[in-house]
């Protein structure tokens, strides 16, 4: 739910506060989000904005969570965003289970599946899209993650990652996972800003 201020008018232009919430407030679970309403000095208004962005929350279940730096602080809840993320433009072959994980110390450097591909093709950049295995059921990030590989220019099931991967990273490949292959690239998708949280280090979460 939402603990918002605002300037209430029937309150002679006084700071305010209102609560919207679709579960019980009773219940210790329960979090509310503060959020500041501008410019909306009518309660009535301010309950129905605070409802439509409870809607938006609930109907709209494709979430990605982002990272942000100082660029967090022009982006508002309710804004909408362009986001330019890592993808294959063209998907190569049926896909391929991991059957191995390569390590070099805290880093994933590459993995091996259960089928061979092809890149031999040094005009082109490859990747991988990782179906991931949950780290818990907390976790409100991306269920496909992206990865550039090295053009190793060969066929082969090794698969070996551009950047190598740090084993703290909240997800990474893992054995079982499913993958994709095919040629990397980037994809811009216009997202609408639901929650937003100051870190206290200069970035944001979105």
């Amino acid at each position: 739910g939402y603990q918002a201020t605002f300037v209430n008018a029937l309150n002679d232009y006084q700071e305010d506060e209102i609560i919207v919430a679709d579960a019980d407030l009773s219940d210790e679970n329960t979090t509310l989000e503060r959020v500041t309403v501008n410019y909306v000095t009518d309660p009535a208004q301010v309950q129905k904005y605070l409802y439509y962005k409870l809607a938006n929350r609930r109907l709209r279940n494709e979430k990605s969570q982002i990272r942000l730096s100082v660029d967090g602080y022009l982006i508002e809840v309710g804004n909408l965003v362009l986001v330019q993320e890592e993808s294959l433009s063209v998907g190569i072959g049926q896909g391929a289970e991991i059957k191995r994980v390569v390590t070099d110390g805290e880093y994933i450097t590459g993995v091996y599946v259960d089928a061979n591909f092809n890149t031999t093709d040094t005009s082109k950049e490859y990747g991988i899209e990782v179906n991931i295995t949950l780290p818990d059921n907390n976790y409100n990030g991306d269920r496909v993650v992206t990865y550039k590989l090295k053009n190793l220019n060969v066929v082969s099931n090794y698969l070996e990652f551009d950047t190598p991967i740090h084993l703290d990273s909240v997800v990474y490949p893992q054995v079982g996972d499913i993958i994709s292959f095919g040629i990397y690239g980037n994809i811009t998708t216009k997202r609408l800003c639901v929650s937003k949280k100051e870190n206290g280090d200069g970035t944001f979460d979105l």
